[in-house]
């Protein structure tokens, strides 16, 4: 089995105008260009053997996928994004409801009224204004959740400048 695993040893193939293109054994027998426009053709494993290897990359500067902080600073974004995300969809899912006013309640209440009665209901109203009360617990829970809400916001504009700021530095570097 070991016969038949090719090495992954860069050789490096002299071309007339000096050059040294690095060449590997998978592309043995291939026609290649040189950058002044010659063309060579790849010798065999046998003869690659025969050329000068090519150095040894070192450092993470010669790797080009190298997990590096623009990597890691564009996943952070990504993550509280996505994170953000979600939890929009829960509130969104679980907003509270508002409370709803029961009509058969208040029309069954208003057709026991005699005229008297709803005359004198009338001009209560119409003294002192309409009852502008709301569900205490409803209004605490909505301030609750806009709160919640504002939060998911600003979670969501970190995480899109932080994967900014990643993809941003990735370029750069380029």
């Amino acid at each position: 089995m070991g016969s038949l695993l090719v090495s992954a040893k860069k050789y490096l193939l002299p071309c007339s105008c000096g050059r040294h293109i690095s060449v590997e054994p998978r592309q043995a027998g291939e026609p290649i260009l040189c950058e002044c426009g010659a063309s060579l053709v790849v010798p065999t494993l046998l003869d690659m053997r025969m050329l000068e290897p090519a150095p040894e990359p070192t450092g993470p500067s010669s790797v080009k996928d190298v997990w590096g902080p623009s990597q890691q600073v564009r996943l952070a974004g990504l993550v509280v994004l996505a994170l953000s995300l979600i939890g929009g969809a829960l509130l969104y899912k679980f907003w509270p409801a508002s409370p709803t006013i029961d009509a058969t309640f208040i029309q069954e209440t208003a057709s026991r009224f005699t005229p008297v009665q709803t005359w004198d209901v009338w001009r209560q109203t119409t003294d002192q204004g309409l009852d502008r009360r709301t569900d205490q617990g409803y209004e605490e829970s909505v301030s609750i959740f806009r709160f919640l809400l504002a939060s998911v916001g600003i979670l969501f504009l970190v995480g899109a400048s932080l994967a900014a700021v990643g993809t941003w530095l990735r370029m750069k570097r380029r």
